[in-house]
């Protein structure tokens, strides 16, 4: 299976790879390690997308013996490949130099599921699966959770709540002077939780409402670190369909993408969604403040 994407696009994927018999995943490195770490595949199941044994793939005529070990071994047996992946010129070449290389079959999903369809189920479907809703799942150690919110500064992890304040646009974030005052209304502490991508809201978050940082953690420490969390708050985002995964309570707050087809799935997931023209921005702090104390309650309850 080839599948090269964002963390949300690859945590949606799980099912579709639990699905699969002794199959070999072509992903992104960091995605690779947190499969492995939460028992999904084995060393000898997974070749790293970007390193040198997969790039010749996407060449003219590429020598197979450039090719990744146990792809290429694959590849001679005559094993079936999945792409997931939208059409262009790129996964044309890659698809027809599989083709070339051995493979049986080459078969292409595209990655964005149709109107009223969930991502995972879509996905899942690709592997001849009428099981639904697809729900992904993973575990982690969230011992090695407890201790890396303890040396972010969160006294009581056991209580932390974990808050993304990013996302993958403006459009998809709340106003983080609002999550800022949530936070002081919850009076949970919060660990927040900073990505490649996130330095700007979480410089922004007001000071003294946050006991500690989650600051560009590998993506295993962080699925540890979110497993130890009474809750998850945050947007659309990849790291609220990792906590979700992990059974981590979430609430996910929606704007311009539709939650049916791209809302975390788990345990316990709510999905708070502005319908209005201004977007997130008309959410109000107790809006969301009735949603986030509701999903603790029934967390505390389970």
């Amino acid at each position: 299976m080839f599948r090269s994407c964002a963390l949300g696009d690859f945590v949606v994927s799980l099912p579709l790879l639990r699905s699969l018999d002794d199959p070999l995943v072509v992903a992104r490195g960091e995605h690779l390690e947190l499969a492995r770490a939460a028992g999904l595949l084995r060393p000898d199941q997974s070749v790293d997308a970007d390193g040198p044994g997969v790039h010749p793939l996407y060449g003219e005529r590429p020598d197979p013996r450039r090719q990744a070990p146990e792809l290429g071994r694959r590849l001679a047996r005559g094993e079936d490949s999945l792409l997931v992946a939208g059409r262009g010129p790129g996964g044309e070449r890659l698809a027809a130099n599989l083709r070339d290389l051995g493979a049986r079959s080459v078969r292409r999903v595209d990655p964005r599921p149709p109107p009223g369809v969930h991502a995972a189920d879509h996905l899942h479907a690709a592997a001849d699966s009428d099981s639904a809703p697809a729900v992904p799942r993973m575990t982690l150690d969230p011992g090695r959770g407890r201790r890396l919110l303890k040396n972010a500064g969160v006294s009581e992890p056991e209580l932390a709540v974990a808050l993304h304040p990013g996302a993958g646009s403006p459009a998809k974030r709340w106003p983080v002077e609002r999550w800022g005052e949530l936070c002081g209304r919850l009076g949970r502490p919060v660990a927040l939780v900073e990505g490649p991508a996130d330095a700007e809201p979480v410089r922004a978050f007001p000071p003294g409402r946050a006991a500690g940082v989650l600051r560009d953690l590998p993506l295993v420490d962080l699925g540890c670190a979110l497993s130890a969390c009474s809750a998850l708050l945050g947007h659309d985002s990849g790291v609220a369909h990792l906590a979700a995964a992990l059974g981590t309570p979430v609430l996910a707050l929606f704007g311009p993408s539709d939650p049916l087809r791209w809302a975390p799935r788990g345990p316990e997931v709510r999905v708070l969604r502005s319908e209005d023209p201004a977007g997130l921005d008309a959410l109000r702090v107790e809006e969301v403040e009735t949603a986030a104390r509701g999903l603790l309650r029934s967390a505390a309850g389970r």
